[in-house]
């Protein structure tokens, strides 16, 4: 598998029941994006804001647009890895915006999902549950199953504390 990422999206592995994050954010707190900010004479803006800011107005170091912060380092160019799935390990892999990042762990994430039986519902439930937890930003999941979807679910007693409060209806 090919993994790409550019900003604050993320993408998050179950391998044998296990977390692994695939993506590292773009954040203007990362010493090497930062340095690359800085030197094409861009800066960041740490006080006005809960968030460091590119030029006092982007979260992150890298966008497909923001063509104004070009100049300043701000670059459209992924990061970029190589992994093999393992066909009796890897169970379902989790593509999710930042709005679900913020407030959820990429261990959160994972147990959630191996809390439903359906892809589908899991994806529902993330997103529903980013909101309950108090997400202000664009908040979408997908859940992509994988050949042991079923053999590394974990089980589910044991997840529902993070569902036990929400109300989620499923389409």
């Amino acid at each position: 598998m090919a993994i790409a990422s550019v900003g604050d999206s993320g993408a998050v592995l179950c391998r044998s029941g296990e977390t692994i994050s695939l993506t590292n954010d773009h954040h203007p707190s990362r010493e090497d994006e930062l340095k690359r900010i800085k030197s094409f004479k861009g800066w960041i803006d740490w006080e006005s804001r809960a968030t460091p800011m590119v030029n006092g107005r982007l979260a992150m170091t890298r966008s497909l647009g923001d063509f104004d912060l070009k100049g300043f380092g701000v670059i459209a160019s992924p990061e970029t890895s190589l992994l093999k799935i393992n066909s009796e390990h890897d169970a379902f892999l989790v593509l999710h915006t930042d709005g679900i990042s913020h407030v959820m762990s990429d261990t959160d994430i994972v147990q959630l999902v191996q809390a439903f039986n359906e892809p589908h519902q899991a994806a529902h439930a993330l997103t529903c549950c980013a909101m309950q937890y108090g997400s202000e930003d664009n908040a979408t999941a997908i859940v992509v199953p994988l050949r042991a979807w079923d053999k590394f679910q974990a089980a589910r007693s044991s997840q529902l504390s993070l569902l036990r409060n929400m109300r989620i209806k499923y389409n």
